[in-house]
């Protein structure tokens, strides 16, 4: 995060919305970040109820996080397996081991291991061919044994989408802090007194002088998000999803003296930057 800014990054991720950028991430950090955090709000279970309460606002928005819920296989003896969604693995069962030890496989995959077991005890073509026939027209419930392993058939009866359950790391609400307040203190953000905030982004422990809270805010979802920068003792920058999943980042090393602003952005559309002069909030910017 020192090696200098040479990367655009959205402060909201753009998964959720996200149209307002900064530019003090490193391309290294920004890839890296993007990866071990941002990546995460496509599996956290609060993040799919909100999206899923605005499915008809958010349609793209709603397709993505469908894409990344588990879909999971009930089996023959209530043996549940996890069935892949992305890439390669699309459609087929993804290994996993059951209590009693055995490992659940993929029909291909389990094929596939016993075709290597077979060719490795010299077993010709048009023999393996021959098991290969047989194995696949196997029904449920019945065994296939082999020199070292035993296979045993088991049909998928039933289909079901599950949400992840996987929760974001608070690093990312604090990201999401640190580059708003870029917007707000301008180069002073390379201040070396955040250099312990900037090491915690990228895996370090969490300074003492910083503190990050989750709070309950908001009586109904919709499709804003917002940023605070509330210029109290300590710095408070409040952090809120979709109106309603919210966060409080404070930083007890930090003496802003700066001007109090807010961030409103609707998804995928306008972002509006408030200043308060005065004792009011004032528009002053629209992104």
């Amino acid at each position: 995060m020192d090696e200098g800014k040479n990367s655009l990054e959205h402060i909201f991720p753009a998964c959720i919305g996200g149209i307002l950028v900064s530019d003090i991430l490193c391309k290294k950090c920004n890839n890296s970040l993007g990866s071990s955090l941002i990546s995460q709000i496509l599996d956290d279970p609060t993040f799919h109820v909100a999206v899923e309460n605005l499915k008809g606002e958010i349609p793209s928005i709603y397709e993505q996080f469908e894409k990344h819920k588990i879909l999971i296989g009930e089996g023959d003896n209530s043996i549940n397996v996890k069935i892949g969604t992305k890439g390669k693995s699309q459609g087929l069962i993804i290994p996993s081991k059951n209590d009693d030890g055995s490992i659940n496989f993929d029909t291909k995959e389990a094929w596939k291991k016993i075709k290597q077991e077979m060719m490795e005890n010299g077993w010709d073509e048009s023999k393996i061919q021959k098991e290969k026939d047989a194995f696949l027209i196997m029904e449920s419930g019945q065994v296939y044994r082999t020199p070292t392993n035993i296979y045993k058939r088991q049909m998928i009866k039933e289909v079901k989408r599950e949400i992840p359950l996987s929760i974001i790391d608070d690093r990312l609400p604090a990201l999401i802090a640190y580059e708003f307040l870029s917007l707000c203190v301008n180069e002073a953000i390379f201040h070396p007194a955040l250099g312990p905030f900037r090491e915690y982004l990228t895996g370090k422990e969490c300074p003492e002088w910083l503190s990050i809270k989750k709070v309950g805010c908001g009586n109904e979802y919709n499709t804003y998000h917002y940023l605070w920068l509330k210029p109290t003792n300590p710095l408070q920058i409040h952090v809120r999803f979709f109106s309603w999943i919210g966060f409080v980042i404070e930083f007890w090393n930090i003496n802003y003296g700066g001007s109090e602003y807010i961030i409103e952005m609707q998804v995928n559309k306008k972002t509006r930057l408030y200043r308060k002069d005065n004792g009011e909030f004032m528009h002053s910017e629209e992104f």
